[in-house]
């Protein structure tokens, strides 16, 4: 005669960085300078006073209006931009403020829709604002120059988009078990995020000792896998082993993260494996659920504007002096945008 078991997995799922908490991110920062290795050109100038400008297209000038600190500035005239000056021609040119309306060059300063933008002018210093861009001899046919060149300050504030993330979680409930027969199923984690840097999700059991206990008894557990130690990098083995290397002869709940239904910016094939096979395979690595939430995959990139879907799939097996009844456990899944 076999004994079976219902066994029941419950999974929670805790989100992090809501998007209604989040903040606009990056404060503009900008400087006059010959280079601007990590940064955006604005404008570029003859000196750094007494200057004609151009538009950052050109090359005939050296001191450039160097700005970064947002992601995704640029200097497009379209979308969420402010004109930061008005030029009299392409290059050679004199300026004015974007309060007038005698040149039709615009030097533009633009950050992702979802973001903020704003140029002023004041007199003697940026005060309200990010960063002084550089300051000019007047409102219009001026000449331009570094920030301490004139009185007149071209001030600036931007801010890239508000980051936020929405993360689901569904799971299916493993099916009756047979003593040596192992059994699978699986967490389906879904995240959009439109943080540029992605994401990461982590994985902890909500039980100290176990995973899954017997309902009536929570003395009575099932074995776990030895716990996931990931990798100092996603590049980089964890102790995630095959099945044939199991603990306690293969009776022990594992998972791993699939790489059918990934993202491969989110699967790290070096902790979980290259195939997604439910028999032993050197290929399909697997591990144990710790109480101490561990990192189970990391996105360097956005979701692209779409939700993103991620598969978590659990084995398990039991000896057949495992005691009969209903068991059952929570996890709790956390993802966390990247800074």
């Amino acid at each position: 005669m076999q004994n079976q078991w219902k066994l029941f997995l419950t999974i929670a799922a805790t989100i992090a960085l809501i998007s209604v908490q989040s903040v606009n991110a990056g404060t503009l920062s900008c400087s006059v300078a010959t280079t601007c290795p990590s940064g955006t050109v604005i404008w570029r100038m003859s000196g750094t006073s007494n200057a004609h400008a151009e538009l950052p297209s050109q090359s005939a000038y050296t001191q450039l209006v160097c700005c970064s600190g947002v992601t995704g500035l640029g200097t497009s005239c379209a979308g969420t931009f402010a004109t930061a000056l008005k030029l009299s021609g392409t290059t050679n040119a004199h300026s004015e403020q974007n309060s007038q309306a005698n040149y039709a060059n615009n030097a533009c300063i633009s950050v992702p829709s979802g973001g903020s933008v704003s140029i002023g002018y004041q007199a003697t210093n940026c005060t309200g604002f990010d960063t002084t861009l550089g300051s000019m001899t007047g409102t219009t046919n001026a000449h331009v120059g570094d920030g301490t060149a004139y009185t007149t300050k071209i001030c600036g504030t931007a801010a890239g988009a508000a980051a936020s993330l929405t993360f689901v979680v569904s799971t299916n409930n493993f099916s009756s078990i047979t003593p040596s027969t192992a059994v699978f199923a699986t967490t389906t984690l879904s995240v959009d995020t439109n943080n540029p840097t992605g994401w990461n999700v982590t994985v902890a059991r909500d039980d100290a000792d176990t995973t899954m206990d017997l309902d009536t008894d929570a003395t009575v557990n099932i074995t776990d896998q030895t716990a996931w130690v990931p990798g100092a990098a996603t590049t980089t083995a964890g102790n995630a082993v095959r099945i044939s290397s199991f603990i306690n002869s293969g009776d022990v709940l594992g998972m791993r993260v699939m790489t059918a239904s990934g993202t491969p910016s989110f699967i790290s094939t070096a902790w979980w494996g290259t195939t997604d096979s439910y028999i032993d395979s050197a290929t399909t690595l697997w591990a144990g659920l710790d109480s101490t939430a561990k990192k189970i995959g990391d996105s360097s990139v956005s979701s692209g504007g779409s939700a993103k879907l991620n598969t978590v799939l659990y084995y398990l097996d039991v000896p057949s002096a495992q005691k009969t009844g209903a068991y059952s456990g929570g996890i709790t899944f956390t993802a966390t945008m990247n800074p």
